[in-house]
């Protein structure tokens, strides 16, 4: 593949992305697209709603206002949208060397975050494994984000991980991250008086960019405005919503997909 072809392949993909049409042919409610706004889909809006401040899926009759971390801390989360079978393959490689979508990804993040205020802002991202890498993708991406918004860098949070976290409920996972994540304060002097732009991969249960947050509040910042690529929604959720099984839900919403080679 000539470097033209590539060029024109990774835009494509980034235009698929950022204007995508809503597909919800064979059940297909909650597979959202990047930059989509996160709604509760038309077949549960009886039943179901969107918590706005974590963008958490719940029933309408589950007291969820008393249980939600995120209206107790006063934090609201951005996320550009609910994971695709695509978009999940593109996270989970997000941490490799040779990362394919970083300008894809960058850019479904600039066209995401360019209403926001930029002027004394900085960008703090949260590690994928104990050092922030300048090559892995991960880097990649928040360095195009960085490029476009003339956005500092500041690597205040860092990682120690010790055990994986993704089988974790909510409360292994806040004392996981706790022991984890700590903040940099050599670093974090860089965060004075400045708009902190917190950058997350993905949310599952909020634990580890809720517990981010509680470290940047040390600082002596403007805001701070969490923000992730997606918003993980578990087929155990989704099979509690529409009572469909665990096989259907795979079926619906992990069909394989590959992506362009490159």
């Amino acid at each position: 593949m000539t470097e033209e072809q590539r060029s024109q392949m990774l835009k494509n993909f980034c235009n698929t992305c950022i204007k995508p049409s809503l597909n919800i042919e064979c059940g297909k409610v909650f597979q959202r697209f990047f930059l989509e706004s996160i709604q509760c889909p038309s077949e549960l809006s009886e039943t179901h709603q969107i918590c706005t401040y974590c963008l958490e899926l719940h029933r309408k009759d589950y007291n969820h206002v008393s249980n939600c971390i995120f209206i107790r801390n006063q934090l609201t989360i951005r996320a550009v949208g609910w994971a695709t079978p695509t978009s999940t393959k593109i996270l989970n490689n997000l941490h490799k060397i040779n990362f394919t979508y970083t300008h894809p990804v960058s850019n479904l993040l600039v066209a995401f975050l360019q209403n926001f205020l930029w002027s004394d802002s900085v960008i703090v991202p949260i590690p994928l494994g104990n050092s922030i890498s300048e090559t892995n993708g991960w880097f990649q991406v928040v360095s195009g984000v960085s490029s476009y918004f003339r956005s500092e860098i500041v690597p205040a949070i860092i990682r120690n991980k010790k055990k994986s976290t993704r089988q974790s409920n909510f409360q292994e996972r806040q004392i996981l991250t706790k022991n984890e994540y700590e903040l940099d304060k050599n670093v974090a002097v860089k965060l004075s008086n400045k708009r902190i732009f917190l950058l997350d991969d993905n949310i599952t249960t909020g634990a580890t960019i809720l517990h981010a947050v509680n470290l940047l509040r040390a600082t002596n910042h403007i805001e701070i405005i969490p923000v992730a690529i997606e918003r993980y929604v578990s087929p155990r959720i989704l099979q509690r919503c529409t009572g469909l099984s665990i096989e259907e839900k795979n079926c619906i919403f992990h069909l394989p997909q590959r992506l362009p080679e490159v």
